[in-house]
C-alpha cells in the first residue's frame, strides 16, 4: 500500500489551513502553485495570498519545499531525519526606502519571537520619467527541516504570517 511522504502529508495541511481561512474570509487566496522539478526529483508547494479588504499590492507567500535526497530517504527508510524546508515571505511596495526595511525587521522579530532567520531585499521599477517604485521582498526561513510532529504548529505560523502581512502594511501607510 502507497504511504503518503511527509511532504504530501504537510502540504495537505497547509492547504487545509490556508484554505479554510480563505473560505472564513480573513484572506484570499490569489496564486498556488505544486511543482515537481524532474530534473532534480525536488517538489514544493507554494500558496500566496492577500488580506481581505487590503491593498492588493502586498501578498504572503507560504512555500513548503522537499529534496529529493529527503523524499528517496524517506521512502527508502535510510534518511536519519527527513523533513522539508519551509519558507515564509512577504512582499510589496514601500515608500521610505531608507527606514522601512530596517523597522520592518526589527517587528517582525519581536512579532516572531526571533525564530526564524529574517533576509530582505529591496528591487525597484524604473521608469525614466517617474519616480522609482520601490519593493521590499522578505523571506523568514527556519534552521532546521519540518516532519509531521510540527503539524500543530502550522496553525500558528500562518496566523503569524499574517500578522507579518497585516504589520507590512501597517508600516508602510
Amino acid at each position: 500500500m502507497f504511504d503518503p511522504t511527509i511532504y504530501e502529508n504537510l502540504k495537505v495541511v497547509v492547504e487545509g489551513e490556508i484554505y479554510e481561512r480563505d473560505l472564513n474570509g480573513e484572506i484570499v487566496i490569489i496564486d498556488r502553485q505544486d511543482c515537481v522539478n524532474l530534473a532534480t526529483m525536488s517538489r514544493y508547494y507554494a500558496i500566496t495570498f492577500q488580506l481581505l479588504g487590503t491593498s492588493p499590492l502586498y501578498k504572503a507567500t507560504i512555500r513548503l519545499e522537499a529534496e529529493s535526497a529527503d523524499l528517496y530517504g524517506e521512502i527508502l527508510e535510510n534518511e536519519k531525519h527527513p523533513g522539508c524546508n519551509l519558507l515564509l515571505s512577504v512582499r510589496g511596495p514601500i515608500k521610505e526606502v531608507e527606514v522601512l526595511p530596517a523597522s520592518f525587521q526589527d517587528r517582525l522579530a519581536s512579532l516572531w519571537d526571533n525564530r526564524p532567520k529574517i533576509s530582505q531585499q529591496i528591487s525597484f521599477d524604473w521608469n525614466k520619467n517617474k519616480q522609482p517604485q520601490y519593493y521590499l521582498s522578505t523571506t523568514l526561513q527556519f534552521d532546521r527541516k519540518i516532519n509531521e510532529s510540527h503539524i500543530s504548529d502550522f496553525p500558528e505560523i500562518i496566523s503569524l504570517l499574517q500578522g507579518s502581512l497585516e504589520l507590512f502594511e501597517e508600516i508602510n501607510e
